[in-house]
């Protein structure tokens, strides 16, 4: 007999978390989508080989967290394509601090943009275009 958890619809969870931040809702949803949030840590860590995969999974629970806290049913269809996109993105950028001068000089600028920290310098652009 599979879980009773899984057949709970997740905007009833999620509203219900939403209303009364109860952390056994809480459980109730990251141990439902439990394995997605292993696969993109998984995938994570096998794009950076450095990560320790227990680390990576805690910034992953995390962020998923902050995604549920955050989801709005009338703008997206489903929690699980949020929260793949949410903590892979957050994952991206986690560390962006510690890990910004050791990243690859071409994807510093990818990481920055994506974290929201990217400054565009229009006066630099038109020098270059003068």
């Amino acid at each position: 007999m599979k879980n009773s958890i899984n057949y709970v619809p997740d905007t009833e969870l999620v509203s219900q978390y939403q209303a009364t931040l109860d952390a056994n809702i809480l459980d109730i949803l990251l141990q439902k989508h439990q394995n997605l949030i292993i696969t993109v840590s998984k995938k994570h860590c096998q794009k950076h080989k450095r990560l320790d995969f227990e680390d990576v999974l805690q910034n992953a629970k995390l962020a998923s967290i902050e995604a549920i806290k955050s989801f709005d049913f009338s703008k997206e269809n489903k929690l699980s394509t949020y929260l793949y996109f949410k903590v892979a993105k957050s994952l991206l950028t986690c560390d962006d601090e510690q890990n910004f001068i050791s990243c690859p000089s071409h994807m510093r600028e990818v990481r920055s943009y994506i974290a929201g920290k990217y400054d565009f310098d229009k006066t630099k652009k038109q020098e270059v275009l003068i």
